[in-house]
């Protein structure tokens, strides 16, 4: 309730009523204080305490008992802090102020409603004597996906000494392989592969102990896949994958930024139900809990650093104010913003490729944080779509990445390149009565391998409830405003589904089926999964009502056309459907 949402596009929320310059923030900077009390005692922990706070906008300042602890900018990935020193025993108060602008708010200038404030989970930790401070799985596949190895690096911290360390893989609930250490690897045969069409999870157990006794457990879910470029085509297990995909940003009518694990699975589900595979989290690392559920539920991440610096570029600024670009003062804010995400995320099987960020030109220090991403994670491509308007570092991205470019147009590039993978990562602008040209792109993944689909702009519309009733950009008062712009979804805000939905569905449909009097075709346009997995029923109406209805089962392979007999021949018909 307090201050005022802004829907603002590409220019800075302060653009038009102040002058600033990069680096600077405006003088009309509200920060709200947030206050709250705890009960500490000594003995709740051994030698270490730390808040953290996983998403604040757009910079925090941390005090307990009236102690600086510290400050900290990147509004979407964790922020920790040692309290340890300013603790006392029974009441502590802490104190955190939220600044709506910072320097970081130039490298946040995504296309959505501007808010400010804590708008993920804060965590007090008390960490025992030995504590699993983090763990980084990695898993390679070989001998054609039939074995795979392992590995598990931990990073303990320990007062004590003869701590043992035990790591155990299960497998519905059985262990069946154990080791003791922090850097171990596990050899497994015949591995159940991750995959969006069968999201296998396996479990990763740690056992702390001293002396025999179990001081800290922790768990991971993990997954075993694999996700490469080979000859200028992205591959998922060995097989080209083309990408279903939608952009989501985090948004709920209701509540703003904050998105529930209720809510965003019914996303997940809804995006399951019409046959899309693939998110891109645009434009910033989300809350943990999606990629959680895009691993359990089966959907390919790309993973997206918070970083969109578009107003820098726009008419207002010239071109010496691009930012990041090759400014040494920029440098490290960008690479630790990237960092922290995959320091964070590493584990998801789901995410498939690490994001330099969106619409933030090109230049050195973007290209630096694609090695860095490739140096942290060799496992993973890296993507960047910005290059095409800076071209001075082409290596920045593993893959062609455009937004919006006309169907005719990819096709003469693609009949000219395929040094690379070519996606869109964002397309289908799903603003009104938009979609209808859908096909004219999903076509062209029949036609050219290195085409691999791309990612719907976007999915939910953003709009605020306010009075009883659904307001857009602009109907806060606020200037600048970009109107109607938010609502580009292909859900309405209050996450109620639009007609444009069902040229999606049809689209990004896996199984083609073509009716005429003698026959019925099938086509299986999934990876790893026969049809006979599905229950098939044919239905003969008439006048709108079953009158008589056949259940088969379809033995149909992966990229396989099986004709069978129309059980139906009687009837004249010429229909083409798909699921």
């Amino acid at each position: 309730g307090d201050g005022t949402p802004m829907d603002v596009k590409q220019i800075y929320p302060w653009s038009g009523t102040e002058q600033v310059l990069p680096g600077d923030i405006p003088q009309n900077n509200p920060v709200g204080t947030y206050v709250t009390e705890f009960t500490y005692s000594p003995d709740d922990a051994s030698s270490l305490t730390r808040i953290v706070f996983h998403g604040a906008e757009s910079a925090i300042a941390v005090y307990v008992n009236g102690i600086f602890i510290g400050y900290s900018e990147d509004s979407y990935t964790p922020s920790m802090f040692d309290i340890t020193s300013a603790l006392k025993g029974g009441i502590n108060r802490l104190t955190v102020f939220v600044y709506r602008f910072s320097s970081g708010s130039w490298l946040e200038d995504q296309d959505y409603w501007r808010f400010s404030g804590i708008c993920r989970d804060v965590q007090l930790q008390t960490l025992p004597s030995v504590h699993i401070n983090s763990m980084k799985i990695t898993t390679d596949l070989y001998d054609h996906y039939t074995k795979a190895d392992v590995h598990v690096q931990l990073d303990v911290l320990s007062s004590l000494s003869d701590v043992q360390i035990t790591a155990c893989i299960e497998d519905h609930g059985s262990c069946i392989a154990s080791a003791d250490g922090t850097d171990v690897t596990f050899h497994l045969d015949d591995p159940h592969l991750w995959s969006s069409e069968d999201p296998y999870l396996y479990d990763l157990i740690i056992t702390a102990s001293h002396l025999g006794n179990p001081v800290e457990t922790a768990h991971s879910r993990f997954g075993i896949r694999e996700f490469r470029i080979e000859d200028g085509i992205m591959k998922i297990n060995g097989k080209r994958i083309v990408f279903h995909g939608v952009n989501r940003h985090e948004f709920c009518a209701e509540s703003g930024r904050v998105v529930s694990q209720e809510m965003t699975r019914n996303d997940l589900q809804i995006m399951k139900d019409n046959n899309i595979n693939a998110v891109r989290t645009s434009h910033y690392p989300n809350s943990v809990f999606l990629y959680d559920l895009c691993d359990e539920m089966g959907l390919y991440v790309i993973d997206e650093t918070n970083l969109e610096t578009h107003g820098t570029w726009s008419e207002l600024f010239d071109r010496d104010h691009i930012l990041p670009n090759d400014f040494p003062q920029w440098h490290d804010t960008v690479l630790d913003r990237g960092r922290s995400m995959v320091i964070r995320d590493f584990n998801h099987p789901s995410i498939i490729m690490w994001s330099c960020g969106n619409e933030s030109w090109g230049g050195r220090n973007i290209y630096d944080l694609s090695c860095m991403f490739h140096d942290m994670d060799p496992t993973r491509p890296v993507h960047y779509e910005g290059i095409q308007w800076d071209m001075r570092y082409p290596d920045t991205s593993d893959v062609v990445s455009t937004m919006y470019t006309p169907a005719k147009e990819i096709e003469a590039f693609l009949k000219e390149h395929d040094e690379k993978p070519y996606m869109l990562c964002e397309y289908a602008h799903a603003m009104g009565n938009s979609c209808g040209a859908l096909k004219d792109y999903t076509d062209l993944a029949e036609k050219y391998p290195h085409y691999q689909g791309g990612f719907i702009w976007d999915f939910v519309d953003q709009a605020l409830w306010k009075d009883g009733k659904l307001c857009y950009g602009g109907d806060f008062r606020e200037r600048p405003s970009d109107y109607d712009f938010c609502g580009n979804g292909l859900l309405f805000a209050d996450r109620s589904i639009t007609p444009k939905m069902q040229e999606v569905r049809y689209c990004y449909q896996y199984v083609l089926i073509s009716i005429n009097e003698k026959q019925i075709s099938i086509t299986n346009r999934y990876l790893f999964t026969d049809l006979n997995h599905f229950h098939f029923v044919v239905e003969k109406s008439e006048e709108g009502k079953t009158v008589d209805s056949v259940s088969l089962t379809i033995h149909c392979q992966p990229d396989e056309t099986v004709v069978i007999d129309n059980p139906y021949n009687d009837i004249n018909t010429d229909v083409h459907t798909a699921i």
